[in-house]
């Protein structure tokens, strides 16, 4: 075999020569992944071209090979279409059995758990999943996992697959309304009816109506229902009538019973300010007649009357 002649420098693989070792065949080099090494001189560039590191990547990447192969089949992995039903499993453990589980006390802490069956296989879980409307192209809340009972454990007998619209008619906190029979939340009769949920939510709990009601405009009777009568002189008087007697509008009276007015200043007839006129250019004026006409401020002329000033803050003579 032809004697190769090795230098400084030159490198054969990852390895670079960097000085030969003294009463040794070999070389001191330096493999690329920083490492140095003394390396027997037949050996390099022929059976060896790093340090051991290139060995050890090769071997990593086979068992990693192998575990890809030897687990492509599991649901745990996320390249399998059962990924997202592996997970749900899971969740619905943590959430049971982990106090550390942000939602723990919804579930788990008011003694929600899992049946064994379930909870101690997968397997199970899964067939009855896929027996039971599990889709696998859904995504997100588009199919979830829901317990028809919400205060019992998960179970094949108590559990379904739901979006989330009816997932959340199904909670402890959901409010349904019956109406001819149907029962529904009060956003669904408001996309049934057409009527926004808040008006449908205000005539239930404070107006008390109930059934086709609730689709329908609050009678006057109803919305001033605590107005309709005053406490005027001792009784109880209805407004109306206090109206036509005294010749006030409905509105005023109830202004003034809300401002605090009682008894004879309820009904009294308002009191108009008289007509205050000033002299402008020879002639009698108004004061919105001159604030309107000649472009002066209500509160500047009103200040200057007062004062007994004329419309340009003068002392009227005389």
């Amino acid at each position: 075999m032809r004697r190769r002649d090795l230098k400084p420098g030159q490198k054969y693989g990852r390895l670079t020569l960097l000085s030969k070792a003294e009463n040794k065949p070999c070389w001191l080099c330096r493999c690329d992944c920083g490492n140095e090494k003394v390396i027997r001189s037949d050996a390099i560039g022929i059976r060896t071209f790093s340090c051991g590191c290139y060995g050890r990547e090769v071997l990593e990447q086979q068992h990693k090979r192998k575990l890809r192969q030897k687990y492509k089949d599991l649901d745990s992995n996320k390249d399998s279409e059962y990924y997202r039903l592996y997970h749900t499993w899971g969740h619905l453990k943590a959430r049971c059995y982990n106090p550390n589980n942000n939602v723990y006390d919804l579930y788990g802490g008011r003694g929600i758990g899992v049946c064994d069956e379930w909870r101690n296989d997968y397997q199970k879980f899964k067939d009855w999943a896929v027996a039971n409307g599990w889709r696998k192209d859904a995504k997100g809340m588009e199919q979830s996992i829901d317990r028809i009972d919400p205060n019992k454990d998960y179970s094949p007998e108590n559990c379904r697959w739901t979006d989330a619209s009816t997932q959340a008619l199904n909670k402890r906190s959901a409010f349904l309304i019956n109406v001819n029979g149907e029962t529904h939340s009060i956003t669904e009769w408001s996309r049934i009816r057409g009527v926004d949920p808040s008006v449908i939510r205000r005539r239930y709990h404070k107006y008390g109506m109930r059934g086709e009601q609730l689709f329908h405009p609050i009678p006057r009777s109803v919305r001033y229902a605590d107005r309709n009568t005053v406490v005027f002189h001792g009784k109880e008087v209805p407004v109306v009538d206090l109206c036509r007697e005294y010749g006030i509008s409905d509105a005023t009276l109830r202004y003034r019973y809300k401002q605090g007015w009682r008894d004879d200043k309820l009904v009294e007839k308002p009191k108009h300010k008289p007509v205050i006129k000033m002299e402008y250019e020879g002639k009698m004026y108004s004061i919105s007649e001159l604030c309107k006409n000649f472009g002066f401020k209500e509160t500047t002329l009103r200040r200057r009357h007062a004062r007994g000033l004329d419309v340009y803050g003068n002392k009227i003579a005389g």
